[in-house]
Parts: C-alpha cells; structure tokens; sequence
C-alpha cells in the first residue's frame, strides 16, 4: 500500500508538473489537485474580515462583526466566484492574529487578517489563490529565526506577488533575542533562501546570533494596518 500511495503521488506530480517534497501538506496539495483528497474538514486556517463577494449568510455575519473564525477547506470549497477586494495582512503566530483581529475591529479598519499557524497548510494555499485572483493585495509577516525565515522563502518564491510586511534588520537589533547557540541544522537553513530581504536577516542573524518574534513587533503592525 506504501508503494502504491508513493507511485501514485508521484505520477500526480508528474502530471501537474510539479514537486514532490515529501511533506504532508504537498501530498495534501497534489491530492486534492486530482480531485482525490476527503479531508476537508480538518484542513484550516485563522481568518478575520474577509469575505467572498457573493457574500453567503455565514461567512457574511463574522464579515461585520469582525470576528476570527477557523475556515475550513470545505468551507472555501463551498464559495464560487472572487473575494471582496482588500488588502490582506496574513501572519504565523495565533497570539498575534488575535490582537490585530482585536485591533482592527476596534478601529473599524478595513483589512483583512489570515493566521497560518506556523507552516502552511492546503487550505491556506488555496485561500491565498482565492484572494490573489480576486485582486486582493497579501502581505505576510513570520517569525525571524531559520524556520520562519523558511517559511517566509517558500511562501514567496510560490507566490512573487506577496509583499514581505515588516521585515528589517535594524528592528531585529532592537527585538531580537540573543541565542545562546544554534544548531547546524539551523545555520544550514540560513543559507538558503532566495529572497533578498530573507537572505540580508539570515546574514544579520549569523552575525549577531539574534531571533525576532512577532510579539515583539506587535505595536509597530499594528500602526502599519490602513
């Protein structure tokens, strides 16, 4: 069963074309591209304020309340047509989502938030897709240590249009928490990303040995929400 599962992913990517990484979301991302994945239900993401324009009764009602709420794949799957045109502002640690989401409904602003919870799932992928196809503008802010910073790479090198929110070396100065050690494992990831901006805070974070979490920078995102 083990070798017809791997043949059959493999043949799946084969056919789109595409990676295969090994990682449960990508399996979950190929699956569900050949039209074979079930679990949708499982499958989610943290959202607050966002809304397709066909505007159904359900997700309209956390719309104007400005409530978070945990969207599902099957719930994505039920909507057709483009979201309501907004800027998106999608960051990976639930503590902070909720604070912006707090803020944001408090100030009446209007943006849209999306938590990915750390890695990002198939359900977040396709909301992404939903979003950017609709005309939506996404800006993404992660943690700054190795695994945030892979996050971030991955995130943008699949989608060149989502803007890096926040990211700057002389705010992991002031933020940053001083590591004791780092493992190689970790120093190898610094070295890899793509983007300009991830590899300028990968180079910072080698010299000083500093991480940055979003905590730290809560005050500053909220004051960049518009």
């Amino acid at each position: 069963q083990g070798m017809a599962h791997d043949l059959l992913l493999r043949g799946i990517a084969f056919h789109f074309q595409q990676d295969l990484d090994g990682s449960v979301d990508n399996r979950h991302d190929l699956l569900f591209q050949a039209g074979v994945l079930r679990d949708d239900l499982s499958n989610a993401c943290l959202i607050c304020h966002i809304v397709p324009c066909s505007h159904p009764q359900s997700w309209q009602a956390f719309y104007d309340a400005y409530e978070p709420w945990n969207m599902t794949l099957y719930n994505l799957m039920q909507v057709e047509g483009p979201f309501s045109q907004s800027a998106i502002y999608m960051v990976e640690n639930p503590s902070v989502f909720r604070e912006l989401a707090l803020h944001v409904k408090i100030r009446q602003l209007d943006v849209g938030l999306v938590c990915s919870n750390g890695q990002i799932n198939l359900s977040t992928y396709r909301l992404i897709d939903r979003l950017l196809t609709s005309g939506c503008t996404i800006n993404y802010a992660g943690d700054w240590d190795p695994e945030g910073l892979q996050i971030a790479d991955k995130l943008v090198s699949r989608y060149p249009r989502i803007h890096l929110w926040g990211y700057d070396v002389h705010a992991l100065k002031v933020i940053g928490l001083k590591q004791t050690e780092i493992s190689e494992s970790r120093q190898s990831l610094l070295k890899h990303y793509r983007h300009p901006i991830l590899r300028a805070m990968a180079r910072e974070i080698r010299n000083t040995s500093l991480f940055g979490y979003q905590e730290g920078l809560l005050e500053k995102m909220k004051k960049s929400l518009i």
